[in-house]
């Protein structure tokens, strides 16, 4: 279920930095990874600590972090429709969309 929660968190954070200057902390679902966003201007910088960044317009990364979501939950989805976790997922999800218009 920790995945589930950890997409919704993902989403809900970059989303709260697209029409603001300012950065997010993602952590992984687990503990053993941290990815940075960080906006600059029209862009949104995402990196590392051991050093690796990368750039890209706001409406690609929506775009693809969308795609990605969707294959994911494609693939199989064993979370029970009522389950709370679910619920904050779809309410991100339908954020998204809103932010990413034609996806």
């Amino acid at each position: 279920m920790m995945i589930y929660i950890a997409i919704a968190d993902l989403i809900f954070g970059v989303l709260e930095l697209k029409d603001r200057n300012g950065s997010y902390e993602f952590v992984g679902a687990d503990s053993s990874f941290i990815v940075n966003f960080k906006t600059k201007g029209r862009f949104l910088e995402i990196s590392q600590k051991n050093g690796v960044k990368f750039v890209c317009n706001w409406s690609e990364f929506l775009g693809s972090l969308c795609s990605s979501v969707k294959e994911f939950l494609a693939s199989g989805n064993n979370l029970k429709s009522s389950d709370s976790a679910n619920l904050d997922l779809q309410l991100a999800i339908e954020k998204l969309k809103k932010a990413k218009p034609g996806v």
